[in-house]
């Protein structure tokens, strides 16, 4: 909690800082605008965060109306902030009001174009209206290329390949763009002869070698709890394997052994999306997931983790 509070406040204090070089004040108003915005936070963080996580809880128990009602609170102290605009799009997405997802994923996007998470949430929304990708590409910043590769990305797990071919076409060829791009294609041949044979990329000799270097060494790293060392090694195999679902559950686990569970928890959900039909790995991912959260003191997450390890593994 106090991580995320620090990192709240200076990233408050720094926009408040560019606010004012912006509207051209004289650098010797530099100093009085971080004592204001010292005098901002003072008044409004905890009420900030009062309400950004009982706006969380009621979302997680389902009152829908009552967690907005608390997103919109956090909008009146911190109109533009991208992580309040996500949750509203969520939380409209659940109650099926898409166009009102839809504007919230947006503007999330607008302000932060290289967060995978919100720009997934805004091509879910308008999944559910008219999809439009050229006119989408007006509506949001397009020429970034952390939102392109995440876009094809997307495509891919939504199994729209030719979307994500196209979008891949366009990108400078990269270790990202090769393995996306044998992926895709696995999973068109797969459902083309209607087999259930694995779309994970299948790699060459040299490449499976380092993939088994990798896990040999983040294994034995992790085994004896050298977590900053498996952090820095397994951030390094997502680098070079984004499709690897297995580097994401170590990331996972080093940074849940060095005290941040709520990061933790952010990089296991994001490697589930890569999971295909390993058992063992998924128990791994929701055992770590279960421990995230009983850290947290979140016993009803915990649970639901839990309960999902088959086999007692």
């Amino acid at each position: 909690m106090k991580d995320w509070f620090f990192t709240f406040r200076n990233t408050i204090i720094l926009c408040l800082v560019i606010q004012g070089l912006f509207a051209q004040e004289p650098p010797t108003n530099t100093i009085d605008t971080v004592q204001s915005a010292e005098v901002f936070l003072e008044e409004y963080t905890d009420e900030f965060q009062e309400a950004f996580f009982e706006g969380l809880k009621q979302k997680a128990i389902q009152n829908y109306d009552r967690a907005i009602n608390y997103f919109l609170q956090c909008k009146r102290i911190e109109a533009n902030n991208a992580s309040v605009d996500h949750e509203l799009a969520k939380i409209h997405l659940l109650r099926r009001a898409y166009s009102e997802a839809a504007s919230y994923a947006k503007d999330a996007v607008v302000a932060e174009p290289d967060n995978y998470w919100y720009l997934y949430t805004y091509i879910t929304t308008k999944e559910q209206l008219f999809f439009d990708l050229d006119e989408m590409k007006q509506t949001i910043p397009f020429d970034r290329l952390e939102l392109r590769k995440s876009l094809a990305l997307i495509f891919f797990q939504k199994k729209k390949y030719q979307e994500a071919s196209n979008i891949l076409a366009k990108l400078s060829p990269s270790p990202f763009t090769k393995k996306l791009n044998q992926s895709i294609q696995d999973s068109i041949i797969a459902t083309s002869t209607k087999t259930t044979s694995s779309t994970t990329i299948t790699p060459n000799t040299k490449e499976e070698d380092l993939l088994n270097d990798f896990k040999s060494q983040l294994s034995e790293l992790l085994r004896i709890q050298k977590y900053q060392s498996v952090k820095v090694l397994a951030s390094e195999a997502i680098e070079s394997y984004p499709l690897q679902a297995i580097f994401y559950r170590f990331k996972g686990a080093a940074l849940l052994g060095m005290g941040e569970p709520q990061e933790a928890i952010s990089i296991l959900k994001e490697g589930l999306d890569y999971l295909f039909d390993n058992n063992s790995l998924a128990n791994a991912f929701y055992k770590t997931l279960g421990e995230a959260y009983t850290t947290l003191g979140d016993d009803g997450e915990a649970k639901k983790y839990f309960s999902k390890v088959k086999g007692g593994s």
